[in-house]
């Protein structure tokens, strides 16, 4: 899913939105990549 999806998706403030996504990338439970101008965000089995 793109971070833009996901952030449109959500029902909470982007600053909470950007801390979630910093403590699950810090914790290695997501991966963050990008793709030209678009972030993609995968789940970590």
């Amino acid at each position: 899913m793109t971070l833009r999806n996901l952030r449109s998706s959500m029902l909470v403030n982007d600053n909470l939105f950007n801390q979630a996504i910093g403590w699950l990338a810090r914790e290695g439970k997501i991966l963050v990549t990008n793709e030209g101008w678009n972030a993609r965000i995968s789940l970590i089995k």
